[in-house]
């Protein structure tokens, strides 16, 4: 039997312990802002896709974009009359916009052009090269152009 035996570790496997943790916590932040911009860029572009398609179709049942011409719509992701504006957009264009995202959506629709604007925007960088806003345009032909970032 050792009677000179002690429990617990020494100061310095506690101080490796915290180097090693320190390391990989050095190494999992960046990786952590690149997923996260890549999930805000994947989601922009999913509501995009979602929001032009139904303004197409919406285009071709009404022969106008919705919201009416010279109107603008807006979604905020702090904004507290949001449940009134993403209903109206659930009623016309059958798409739900969930609220308390990281996106700002503003539909536009330029009578003068007959084009609709989708701005998506945030508060972080939604695409590399420090895009924080991304525009995009669908005239009366259903062409949509690329994406203009801003």
């Amino acid at each position: 039997m050792n009677i000179n035996k002690k429990n617990g570790f020494t100061l310095i496997e506690t101080m490796a312990v915290i180097a090693i943790l320190g390391i990989l916590g050095a190494t999992a932040i960046p990786t952590y802002h690149a997923w996260l911009q890549r999930a805000r860029g994947s989601e922009a572009k999913l509501m995009a896709k979602q929001i032009l398609d139904a303004e197409i179709t919406y285009y071709l049942d009404k022969d106008s974009f919705f919201p009416g011409p010279g109107e603008t719509i807006e979604v905020m992701k702090d904004y507290s009359p949001n449940h009134v504006n993403i209903t109206t957009i659930a009623d016309k264009l059958h798409i739900t916009i969930q609220p308390g995202h990281s996106l700002d959506y503003v539909i536009t629709n330029d009578p003068d052009k007959e084009e609709l604007y989708l701005t998506i925007s945030s508060d972080f960088e939604i695409f590399k090269g420090g895009i924080y806003m991304v525009v995009y345009t669908l005239d009366k032909n259903g062409k949509i152009y690329d994406p203009v970032p801003l």
